[in-house]
């Protein structure tokens, strides 16, 4: 359930910078394999070590808060430019989110 999700950046024909803070409770993450099972390790190490289950306002706000710095290739269209901005701010705001793809 996401609670609420708060972003503010700035975007240009070259980069997009900024932030994002958010709040949720009892997130699933689960990694599916090509047939579409889920991987139970992966699985494991997503939900235990890089992707929390719970960050609520008992986090701390530093936390809870990611940062939006991402370059843009001129070659795709501005919805995949936005779309990746608001994803590497959610990535930056996992302490291991550099582990996740992407």
């Amino acid at each position: 359930m996401l609670n609420s999700l708060e972003f503010a950046f700035r975007m240009d024909e070259e980069r997009a910078t900024g932030q994002i803070v958010g709040e949720y409770h009892h997130l699933v993450a689960d990694k599916l394999r090509g047939n579409k099972k889920v991987d139970k390790l992966k699985s494991f190490f997503l939900k235990s070590l890089i992707i929390p289950k719970d960050k609520d306002r008992s986090l701390s706000l530093a936390k809870r808060t990611g940062k939006v710095d991402y370059k843009r290739d001129p070659e795709r269209y501005f919805s995949y430019y936005l779309l990746h901005s608001l994803l590497v701010g959610v990535k930056s705001s996992f302490s291991l989110g550099f582990l996740l793809p992407g």
